[in-house]
């Protein structure tokens, strides 16, 4: 059996500028797959890319945490603040277990259905399931979107456990896992699960590290590559170090270290094959 990898670019449909990069990371670089945002200002021009890329693997990239709802924000009063916005409050990032503390699963349910209508209308053959900051590790928001997996016949990523203390979280161990710590339902998957952060000083080291050690089976990459438009920094203040990413993916070293490791990329559509 060979290495089999997934590189899969978060944030498919954020802006034009974020399209323009993963496109570019597929073209020129290793990504394989991305995962489409349903609510955000570029949707339509990334469906638009999707359809004239049709060996880029695209995804649903479930989203309660950015911008502003599909649903009317009165039918959904957990999931948003009182502008009618998805809450993002950067405190949780360091204390994970109070993200989402107040969502209701009545409205988890209501906007999933909402954004997955508008996915699943847009024409494009959707390879798989995964969430916006890693949501989908909440127990009230993974139980209806591995609901919709097994529904749909879809794969769904990996499911991981959020980091227990500020020593995991500084050392980002939680976001290496294996299959042995998902639940026996769990719906297809890979084997392993890998989101690092390629922006750093020593990105490239990073990904070279992990190209070099793959195991046998399937393993998913996960990354953020993409270019700084005038919309993006309005949004999000994941800016540059998606162009950093950008550009580690697409180095000419880790294309010929893949190619030398003899590395079958795939994307999700793949998976069962």
């Amino acid at each position: 059996m060979v290495a089999q990898l997934i590189v899969n670019a978060d944030d498919f449909g954020l802006t034009p500028g974020v399209n323009r990069g993963i496109l570019e990371a597929h073209e020129k670089g290793i990504v394989t797959s991305t995962s489409l945002m349903a609510n955000t200002p570029g949707f339509d021009d990334a469906v638009r890319l999707a359809r004239i890329t049709p060996d880029l693997g695209v995804g649903f990239h479930f989203n309660l945490t950015y911008g502003v709802p599909l649903s009317p924000p009165e039918e959904i009063p957990s999931l948003v603040d009182e502008h009618g916005r998805f809450f993002f409050d950067p405190q949780w990032r360091g204390d994970f277990s109070r993200l989402g503390e107040n969502w209701r699963p009545e409205d988890i349910q209501k906007e999933l259905a909402a954004q997955w209508a508008r996915v699943s209308k847009s024409g494009l053959t959707i390879t798989h399931i995964d969430s916006h900051h890693f949501i989908q590790n909440l127990p009230h928001v993974y139980a209806p979107l591995a609901e919709l997996a097994r529904k749909e016949g879809l794969p769904m990523r990996h499911t991981f456990r959020f980091p227990k203390t500020p020593d995991e979280m500084k050392t980002l161990k939680h976001l290496f896992s294996s299959r042995e710590t998902l639940p026996s339902d769990h719906p297809v998957t890979t084997e392993r699960f890998i989101a690092d952060f390629y922006y750093q000083e020593d990105g490239l080291d990073r990904l070279i590290r992990h190209l070099s050690s793959l195991e046998e089976g399937t393993t998913e990459i996960n990354c953020h590559p993409g270019y700084v438009d005038e919309i993006l920094p309005n949004i999000s203040n994941w800016t540059e170090v998606r162009e950093k990413e950008l550009k580690v993916l697409t180095d000419e070293s880790v294309l010929d270290l893949s190619r030398a490791e003899g590395i079958r990329f795939i994307h999700y559509g793949q998976l069962t094959e």
